[in-house]
């Protein structure tokens, strides 16, 4: 059986950009935890993988 490494991070946020989070995910039935786990993040690797291919396209483009 393989060990899992685990990587932490901390995050610091406005108050107002807390509770806009806080609400999304209560909105959810979920935790704010759950919401980075499970929304934010996912989102914002997909962006940021599109994002790359496009500078990658248009690098080879010219």
């Amino acid at each position: 059986m393989g060990v899992r490494l685990l990587r932490k991070f901390m995050m610091a946020l406005e108050d107002s950009v807390f509770k806009k989070l806080q609400k999304a995910a209560m909105r959810r039935d979920i935790t704010l935890q759950e919401l980075f786990r499970a929304v934010i993040i996912p989102d914002w690797i997909t962006k940021s993988i599109q994002q790359l291919q496009l500078i990658e396209q248009e690098n080879w483009e010219n």
